[in-house]
C-alpha cells in the first residue's frame, strides 16, 4: 500500500519543479512517517483534511468576551467582516470527549513553540478558533451533547526528515486566548488603516 501511495504521488508530480527531489524525500521519510502516524492515531482520529472555515469579526469578539478578555466592539458595519482559510487537518480524541486538535503540515522548518506565547505565530490560533466557533466545514457532530468542539492541542506536523512528526505548539490555555486577542487587534488595525486611506481619497 505504501508503494502504491508513493507511485501515485510520483505520477502527480511529474510537471512540478523539483519533483524528483520531492519524490526521493517522501520515499525516504515514508516508513518513519507511517510509524509516527500509527502512534498518533492511538489517541487521535483524523476527521477532516483541507477543511475550509469562515468566521466573522463579530464571532471573534463574542468568543473573547465569553472568556472575559477585554476587546472593543467591532467598528460599525464590520461585525460581518469575514476571516477565511483552510486547515490542513483536524483530529478528534478517541476517548469519546469533544476535544479536537488542529494540524498544520510543514515541509520545511517547524516554528518554535515560543513564537505562540510571544504572539508571533498566529496560524494555529486562527485554525483553533475556527474549530471552537463551529465554523469549520466537514466536522462531525461533537459527542455527548456538546454543541462545539474544544481545542485540545494544535501543532505542526513536520514532513521533512529532520522535523518528522507532530510537534504540539498550542493548547487551550492563556496563549490561545492571547493569540485570539492579537488576531482581533490586528484585524481592527487593518480595517482602521483601510478606512483612513478611503477617507483620504474621498
Amino acid at each position: 500500500a505504501l508503494d502504491q501511495a508513493l507511485a501515485a504521488v510520483a505520477a502527480g508530480q511529474d510537471d512540478l519543479p523539483g519533483a524528483a527531489v520531492a519524490r526521493r524525500s517522501l520515499a525516504a521519510a515514508a516508513p518513519e512517517l507511517v510509524a509516527h502516524e500509527l502512534e498518533r492515531c492511538r489517541r487521535w482520529r483524523p476527521v477532516a483534511v483541507e477543511a475550509d472555515f469562515r468566521l466573522t469579526l463579530g464571532q471573534v469578539h463574542g468568543w473573547l468576551a465569553a472568556r472575559g478578555a477585554a476587546a472593543p466592539e467591532p467598528p460599525a458595519g464590520r461585525t460581518d467582516f469575514e476571516l477565511v482559510g483552510t486547515i490542513d487537518r483536524v483530529d478528534v480524541a478517541r476517548d469519546g470527549s469533544s476535544v479536537a486538535a488542529v494540524v498544520d503540515y510543514k515541509t520545511g522548518q517547524v516554528p518554535a513553540r515560543s513564537r505562540e506565547s510571544q504572539g508571533r505565530e498566529l496560524q494555529l490560533v486562527l485554525y483553533a478558533l475556527a474549530v471552537e466557533t463551529g465554523e469549520v466545514s466537514g466536522l462531525p457532530t461533537p459527542p455527548g451533547g456538546a454543541d462545539r468542539w474544544q481545542l485540545g492541542a494544535g501543532g505542526f506536523y513536520g514532513l521533512a526528515p529532520k522535523t518528522l512528526g507532530f510537534k504540539e505548539s498550542l493548547d487551550g490555555g492563556g496563549d490561545f486566548i492571547a493569540g485570539v486577542a492579537t488576531i482581533y487587534r490586528q484585524v481592527l488595525e487593518i480595517l482602521d488603516g483601510i478606512a483612513g486611506v478611503a477617507a483620504a481619497a474621498a
